[in-house]
């Protein structure tokens, strides 16, 4: 079972980047009601509350867990200050609609990996028309 973090004890450590919700080694969990379920050595676990918040990864491993990306997507990419693709929705595609989620996913890329060669949201939004 995953150990819930107060925020206090994470502020201490610094999130692998701005965006990011937990420091590297946690994950950002969305609270909620828990359903009775079997483990697998055949203990019944009931049905009760759970906190969201971050929480320690078993692995250790950084992940990007569901609730996180649509938080990222949610507050960071409707920046202006985005490099997004240019637009090119002439043949009705509604190729455009994804311009925000290409431009904060290479921008977020582009700050964690450091390449040589920044990834271009052009060509990111060219890959996914192809």
């Amino acid at each position: 079972m995953a150990k819930k973090i107060s925020p206090e004890k994470s502020l201490d450590q610094k999130p692998i980047h701005l965006w990011r919700l937990c420091p590297l080694g946690q994950f950002y969990r969305k609270g909620g009601i828990v359903r009775t379920y079997a483990q697998e050595d055949g203990k019944v676990i009931h049905q009760h509350p759970r906190h969201g918040g971050c929480v320690h990864s078993k692995s250790g491993k950084d992940f990007l867990c569901p609730e996180e990306i649509k938080k990222i997507a949610k507050n960071h990419f409707n920046n202006k200050n985005l490099n997004r693709p240019c637009p090119n929705d002439s043949e009705g595609t509604k190729s455009d609609l994804y311009d925000d989620l290409i431009a904060g996913w290479t921008q977020y890329w582009n700050d964690i990996f450091n390449p040589k060669i920044p990834l271009d949201p052009n060509f990111v939004k060219a890959l996914i028309r192809i």
